[in-house]
């Protein structure tokens, strides 16, 4: 008896300690032979080798072990008070750990998704005389086999001699099974058979409490039975038996479970005086709260933050102070909030209208009853500020800017106190103050309070102070300028061959504090280099007042082929530049103080061959569809103009497949599934003749063939030629292409294109109609400051009055398809259909559905979308504002039209140049309009960006938009007047341009090149690029509101039943796990 406990606690340390460290026991390596008893240095495998051996060896001597018992062993293991250990042997209690060992190195993921399973888990769900039966050899996983031969042995044993414990012995088997099958039904009804089988009021508790638990996890609010209640009714009879502790312990825990109270508040932290507003409670078996408000001095406001920079010890017990507050203080206000009465121990989700509070500071206190009339009720509590005040944080290189705002209407409030622990500010008619930044001091905390009042209005806000170093200057006015440039080099063509001239054209660009311009009389060095990076020709030249120098190089006849380089960087003698070199400086201006980028060039150089001949296939007419036998025609022919006849046309077919919808799964691509060789005729033309079918698919799920073909074509002296085509055969034989803008304004004269194709993109004629959709959906102003809660108990025009800007419940944001016009259209008589008629329509979002038949009388449809809006009425029910840009062009201002359905709203608005703020402006809107102006620069150095922002009923809205420097410089326009493009080898050519906006005298590069080149090569021409360091502004943050979600945690229940603890190890008499390791 006692090796087999031994071997017991043994295995189970080893289990432990592996358990533990299983990640780096697998790291090591695995060894022939293992004869180290150090089991620091064993494998998994040592490891589950020396397990087996152990578990397996204290269930050997079966006689000895069924006629001890566990009360005997109490100093060794941990007994629950409930568990009969005189009747309780010790070799059922080895033979439950070892299978529970077995058990945790079975998959049974894999066992429960093998379908030749299934026969095999039903029979291991069955009464013990058929699964005693069940041949277990077969099976191939040796742990499930070894755990089937431990439960089996143990069930015929007791079927002989105990037929009461084989009914216990066949729980635990379901038990063990369910955990590897999980198959919930085969589970619950074997278990409801053996309850109605067994004499054993001990085992009936405890398949009661299973039974319930299924009950409990069936529990749902969608089903029509509440299995809660049945659970709930089974406990009961559990609780009446009084035959099982065990079981009434799990009941009871069950039991509390179902019956716990919940409930999660969440509100508003910040509120504007009188402001209408409510709370979403999320409760369960809680039937009221108590809501109550007391004026809380606002230097408290302190005990509901942690501050970083106070010592890191400090620390608050923040439910002795509050309630030690809420003891010595009287309630503002008080009152109960009925929730709404529901029985099913379900979570569900409601809101509660909260009353109106004036200006002031307070703690909210919440509560509700517990079940124990001994205990203090479940509560919580928050603080939240009652203002009219909003401060909205900004920064400059100097100062922390701040903004004072009322919260309902967004104006700016003046004379504000705002004081700090070490400065203080009052508010202009901007509702701006400004605190300066100081130097940093080490050590020293820099989150502060701001404490800002006016009148009997006063809150208080955490301050996370900014601050400059020490000798540290302004970063934005004294940066240092950056200054870049890099040279361009365009060359006459792409491709040259060995012995040709090339001509090329640089430029030198600079950019300095953001303004690009080119660098006249400045000399550069030019390395031209070939394909070994062999130098051919260097020199230098300089910049013409333009910024420009050219040159050509006569490209060597007998020299490798491949990619030459051309290399632009600073002159070998740059004292030549006179407008440049300052001789009593020894400097030169811009070589010795620009950071010049790596300027280089490429071009190629072949022995390239002009084709003689082209291969092009025929235009698609026909309308082919599935199970059709297509023809594809092709020509080869010489470019002089003579027809390539009795060429060898070699041709591969690719094709993939498109089911009738998205989950259709086919081998849809075969890659050159038809290879075949032709000849073209005495005209050159070849035909291509192959069948759209699908042997292995039925062609009605079949929704589109894609065919790829590539025709190589030889001719008779080896040149090669290849063409590619693709054709498209589908069930459809019509494709309606729809041209209409996304966005589109009452006051245009708006059009709407149709062009029918073939699926090959062939024109033909198609008649149909158009339907055109207003999609309406009711607009607001504010999101819902909740989610919709599942029970309403505001009625919808009780919360309509209350709250007009936010949607009641889901039919408020529902979209509905309206159709408001029905246009027919042929698309031989007109293609393009006007849409006058939409200066009728109400702004919004419109859905158009074209529609025609095709040949094959399938019904073709496209959708299409677009919005509706003007120009003249901006203002939108969607956006609490919008903002347009009506600036006039050469105008010295920028005007900033902002409209809005409010019509006296305030609008804060900011202009930002290089990052800082550069104009600000407070407008209130007259009858929903309003105008900026701000003043027009001539020269930007970065974009300018505009902030516009508003707070109004206690919401934060902004709109930003940026206009680029580019769009304000003037620019060259150049006008087109003559220039052909197809013109004779040796002919005179006269191209003609007319150059606008023209300010100073003006260089204009142009150049020609025979376009066939672009066969073997192409070569943009680009613009210079430079890095660009800008970000857009650090905006302010407008966050007006927060919410609170509160949870009440100390709700407590009457529990009765000691606690029940698993059987396990006693290990303090015992020696230690290595000395113990080291005995064994």
């Amino acid at each position: 008896v006692s090796t087999a406990v031994l071997n017991h606690i043994y295995g189970t340390i080893l289990l432990n300690y592996y358990n533990n460290y299983h990640h780096s026991i697998a790291k090591r390596t695995n060894l022939k032979k293992q004869k180290s008893t150090d089991f620091l240095t064993w494998t998994s495998n040592d490891f589950f080798k020396e397990m087996d051996k152990a578990f397996t060896e204290s269930i050997e001597n079966e006689k000895v072990l069924r006629v001890n018992f566990l009360d005997s062993y109490k100093d060794i293991f941990e007994i629950s008070p409930y568990t009969d250990g005189k009747n309780y042997s010790l070799y059922d209690f080895l033979v439950e750990k070892t299978g529970s060992y077995y058990k945790t190195k079975i998959g049974g993921w894999t066992y429960r998704n093998n379908a030749d399973n299934k026969d095999l888990f039903k029979i291991l769900y069955q009464n013990s005389k058929i699964f005693s039966e069940l041949k277990i050899d077969q099976l191939s996983d040796e742990n499930l086999k070894k755990l089937l031969k431990l439960l089996q042995k143990n069930e015929k044993y007791y079927l002989e001699y105990s037929p009461e414990k084989a009914d216990l012995a066949y729980y635990e088997r379901l038990k063990y099974i369910h955990t590897v099958f999980y198959n919930h039904e085969l589970y619950q009804k074997n278990i409801f058979e053996l309850e109605k089988k067994t004499s054993s009021l001990v085992l009936k508790q405890e398949l009661r409490v299973e039974r319930a638990q299924h009950y409990a996890n069936l529990a749902s609010k969608e089903s029509e039975i509440n299995f809660y209640k049945k659970a709930l009714t089974l406990i009961d009879t559990i609780f009446k038996s009084k035959s099982n502790q065990n079981a009434m312990y799990r009941a009871e825990t069950l039991k509390n479970e179902i019956n716990r109270k919940k409930i999660n508040i969440y509100f508003q932290e910040k509120l504007y005086p009188n402001e209408n507003t409510r709370a979403l409670v999320n409760f369960k078996n809680v039937d009221s709260i108590k809501i109550s408000y007391y004026r809380f001095p606002v230097k408290n406001n302190e005990w509901f933050e942690y501050n970083y920079y106070y010592d890191s010890d400090y620390k608050i017990n923040k439910d002795s102070l509050i309630l030690g507050f809420k003891n010595k203080n009287i309630p503002l206000k008080s009152y109960y909030k009925a929730l709404p009465k529901k029985k099913g121990h379900f979570e569900y989700t409601t809101e509660i209208l909260l009353e109106k509070m004036d200006i002031g500071n307070y703690l909210v206190f919440i509560e509700a009853k517990n079940e124990i009339a001994s205990e203090t009720d479940a509560f919580t509590y928050a603080n939240i500020s009652v203002t009219n005040i909003m401060v909205v944080k900004d920064t400059d290189a100097q100062n922390n800017l701040l903004y004072v705002l009322d919260r309902k209407t967004g104006k700016p409030i003046s004379d504000v106190t705002i004081k700090s622990e070490d400065d203080s500010a009052v508010t202009n008619s901007l509702g701006k103050a400004l605190l300066k930044k100081q130097e940093r001091i080490p050590n020293k905390k820099y989150t502060q309070r701001l404490v800002i009042s006016k009148d009997n209005d006063t809150i208080e806000q955490k301050y996370d102070r900014e601050f400059i170093y020490k000798g540290s200057t302004d970063q934005y006015e004294d940066r240092d300028i950056r200054f870049q440039a890099t040279a361009m080099v365009y060359f006459d063509r792409a491709i040259y061959r060995p012995g040709q001239k090339m001509h090329y054209k640089g430029i030198l660009i600079q950019t300095k504090n953001k303004v690009k311009s080119t660098v006249p009389f400045t000399s550069v060095h030019i390395k031209i280099q070939d394909v070994n990076e062999t130098t051919l020709k260097e020199l230098d030249v300089q910049t013409n007042e333009f910024g420009s120098f050219s040159g050509e190089f006569d490209i060597p006849k007998n020299t490798l082929t491949g990619q030459f380089r051309m290399k632009v960087d600073e002159a070998n003698d740059i004292k030549v530049d006179k407008k440049q070199y300052a001789i009593d400086e020894n400097e030169h201006r811009f070589w010795d103080n620009v950071e010049f980028n790596d300027s280089q060039f490429t071009f190629q150089v072949e022995e390239y061959k002009r084709p003689t001949f082209e291969v092009k296939f025929d235009e698609i007419k026909e309308n082919y569809t599935i199970g059709d036998s297509i023809k594809i025609k092709g020509n080869a022919k010489a470019l002089a103009g003579n027809n390539l006849n009795n060429a060898k046309v070699f041709y591969s077919i690719s094709k993939s497949i498109r089911g009738k919808n998205e989950y259709s799964h086919y081998n849809n691509f075969n890659s050159d599934y038809i290879v075949t060789e032709i000849f073209t005729d005495e005209m050159g033309n070849f035909s291509i003749d192959f069948l759209a079918i699908e042997k292995e698919v039925e062609n009605d799920s079949i929704e589109l063939f894609n065919f790829h073909i590539k025709a190589t074509v030889t001719d008779l002296n080896g040149e090669t030629r290849v063409a590619n085509t693709t054709v498209n055969v589908g069930k459809k034989t019509l494709a309606l292409h729809i041209g209409l803008k996304s966005n589109l304004f009452l006051e245009d004269e708006n059009t709407l294109s149709i062009n029918a194709t073939t699926l090959n993109n062939f024109p033909i004629d198609a008649k149909g109609e158009i339907k055109i959709y207003e999609k309406q959906q009711r607009s607001f102003l504010k999101n819902r400051l909740f989610g919709i809660p599942e029970i309403q108990t505001l009625s919808r025009t009780e919360f309509e009055q209350l709250f007009p800007y936010e949607p009641y419940d889901n039919t408020d944001t529902e979209t509905k398809k309206i159709l408001v016009k029905t246009v027919s259209f042929d698309t031989k008589v007109n293609k393009k259909i006007a849409l006058d008629f939409l200066k009728n329509f109400k702004k919004g979002n419109y859905e158009i559905i074209t529609s025609a038949t095709d040949s094959k009388n399938n019904l073709i449809e496209t959708e299409n979308y677009f919005i509706l809006a003007s120009k003249k009425d901006a203002k939108s029910e969607k956006e609490l504002f919008s903002c347009n840009d009506i600036s006039k062009p050469n105008s010295n201002y920028f005007e900033i039209e902002v409209q809005s359905i409010i019509p006296n709203l305030y609008i804060t608005s900011r202009l930002y140049e290089n990052q800082k703020i550069g104009n600000e402006q407070v407008l209130q809107l007259q009858n929903g309009k309003g105008v900026f102006k701000f003043p027009k620069k001539n020269n930007y150095e970065d974009d300018v960006n505009f902030h516009f922002s508003t707070i109004w009923e206690n919401k934060s809205a902004i709109q930003t938009f940026s206009i680029s420097k580019e769009t304000m410089e003037q620019k060259l326009n150049i006008e087109i007047i003559s220039i052909r493009n197809k013109i004779e080898p040796g002919s005179l050519e006269n191209w003609s341009f007319k150059i606008l906006n023209q300010k100073l005298e003006t260089e204009v590069l142009a150049s020609m090149y025979d376009l066939s080149l672009d066969q073997f090569t192409e070569k943009n021409w680009t613009d210079a690029h430079f890095y660009d360091d800008y970000n857009t502004p650090d905006y302010p943050n407008l966050n007006s509101n927060t919410i609170v979600n509160k949870h009440l945690h100390n709700f407590h229940q009457d529990c009765q039943l000691f606690t029940v603890v698993s059987i396990r190890i006693n290990f303090k008499p015992l020696m230690s796990a290595y000395s113990l390791i080291s005995f064994l």
